[in-house]
């Protein structure tokens, strides 16, 4: 039987010898962790939909602080339905549809005030292991609305977006305004709520 042996004498940068047999284990060990989880990412380790469901709450946050100024005095509240994230090293891009809208009590019942219901990119930086908002980006109103879509958004996600298709955006639009009004009855009449 013959056995083929790889000597090789490996030095760090202060010219002191390493042990290469455990520096050749670990770089086998870590080949056969890669090829391993290979097959298991590809499918979708680059959109993890339950990641960006737990980042939700962030963007809707930092959005509410962005995208409505509160013209009553109330309190503004968002709600996003998330349609896709490209990661670029430490950032990412969140594509959301975002709906907002300020909230004040009138004897003792909500009533709304400004608000919006439009496509929003949200820029977002790692930090550690989650993505933290931190720029966003819209398309302008008027007639640079459908060019900026499509600048801004990539094909996949304006298909999602349902423009143009009455029933979808309806629908979109009503759960996302259900969600905002619960959230707005939990803080602001929280003896009310459903």
């Amino acid at each position: 039987m013959r056995t083929l042996t790889c000597d090789a004498i490996l030095f760090d940068l202060d010219g002191v010898l390493i042990d290469s047999s455990r520096v050749i284990r670990r770089q086998i060990l870590l080949l056969s962790i890669f090829l391993f989880l290979l097959p298991i990412c590809a499918g979708g380790c680059a959109r993890a939909a339950t990641t960006l469901d737990d980042l939700a709450p962030a963007m809707e946050e930092y959005l509410a602080g962005q995208l409505v100024e509160p013209h009553f005095g109330g309190q503004i509240f968002c709600s996003v339905e998330v349609f896709g994230f490209e990661a670029k090293q430490d950032a990412g891009f969140a594509f959301v549809w975002a709906y907002c809208m300020e909230y004040t009590v009138d004897e003792g019942k909500l009533s709304r005030g400004s608000g919006i219901s439009a496509p929003v990119m949200v820029f977002m930086t790692s930090d550690n292991d989650s993505y933290l908002p931190t720029e966003y980006e819209m398309p302008r109103i008027g007639s640079y609305y459908g060019d900026d879509i499509n600048d801004i958004f990539p094909p996949d996600v304006v298909e999602q977006m349902c423009l143009g298709r009455t029933g979808c955006y309806n629908e979109r639009s009503a759960r996302l305004e259900a969600d905002v009004e619960r959230k707005a009855l939990e803080a602001l009449l929280p003896s009310q709520e459903p």
